[in-house]
């Protein structure tokens, strides 16, 4: 399970620099941690650009493209994801069964 939530970070991550921000920043990121005994609930917040990923188009799977499906990762690994734009942030929360 930490690998799997480690990879959905880098992802979120990744994407918040090369995407939301489009270079290097030094704009901060927030994660929290909720635990209980069915689900671990991870909410990452960014100040890049909006970016919502749940209406975003997955990218079909090409074994020709390096990279372009970091948003398929994080929706196979997730049971529940839920976005909203506030006070200038991305709020992603995730949720991952235990």
């Amino acid at each position: 399970m930490t690998k799997r939530i480690q990879l959905v970070i880098e992802e979120l991550f990744t994407n918040s620099i090369l995407h939301g921000h489009e270079t290097e920043c030094d704009s901060s990121i927030e994660l929290t941690f909720n635990v209980d005994a069915k689900r671990i609930k991870l909410t990452y917040s960014d100040c890049a650009k909006p970016f919502d990923l749940l209406t975003a188009q997955p990218l079909p799977t090409s074994t020709e493209r390096i990279g372009g499906v970091g948003l398929n990762l994080v929706r196979a690994m997730t049971s529940a994801i839920r976005y909203r734009h506030a006070n200038g942030r991305n709020i992603i929360e995730l949720e991952f069964p235990v």
